[in-house]
């Protein structure tokens, strides 16, 4: 009987942490709105980094997001990196202040950092792709003009189960300490 009950903890654990999936945005309500003094921020959904020297929030209309070269009066025309906290799917964002000259490629990467996608910003609108299991986005700017900033954003995002070899170490783990105690005691 003590065996049977192992066994099916063993498999419970294995079984119950399967990736949870929601739909998500990003909120930056929690920051001020302007240039926010650092190259990385973090949202409980991922992190924002600027591959340049800042990182501008618009909290005006839209709450976008921009990464600044230049220090405080730069433009927004450089690398942006988001690192998502979980695997993403169904993305979908907003870009503003298209102009001339800005020329901005958007490469989705999956965990192993491999591309899964990429598409070049042409002009303002909403940009929607439908890769699964993205791990990543690169907005790689080679912009002349001012640059675009990125709002709006929707997504699903899927918590990263633990592999089920993690569960059956543990368990054996267990079982170990479990016999070690009761040879003790005997």
């Amino acid at each position: 009987m003590k065996k049977l009950c192992l066994l099916g903890t063993v498999c419970a654990y294995c079984f119950t942490f399967t990736g949870n999936s929601w739909a998500a945005t990003f909120d930056f309500s929690s920051f001020e709105s302007g240039f926010q003094g650092t190259t990385t921020l973090s949202l409980p959904e991922a992190d924002f980094t600027s591959l340049g020297d800042d990182i501008f929030l618009n909290q005006a209309t839209t709450s976008d997001i921009c990464a600044i070269n230049g220090g405080t009066t730069g433009s927004c025309n450089t690398d942006l990196n988001v690192e998502f906290n979980g695997l993403a799917s169904a993305i979908t964002f907003d870009v503003f202040g298209w102009a001339s000259g800005d020329t901005i490629l958007v490469s989705l990467f999956d965990a192993g950092d491999n591309l899964l996608a990429s598409n070049t910003i042409l002009a303002n609108g909403v940009y929607s792709f439908a890769s699964t299991g993205v791990a990543s986005i690169l907005f790689d700017d080679s912009s002349t003009a001012a640059g675009v900033a990125y709002g709006n954003w929707s997504f699903e995002l899927t918590q990263v189960p633990l592999p089920a070899a993690v569960w059956l170490f543990g368990s054996g783990l267990l079982g170990l300490i479990g016999i070690s105690i009761r040879k003790k005691v005997s």
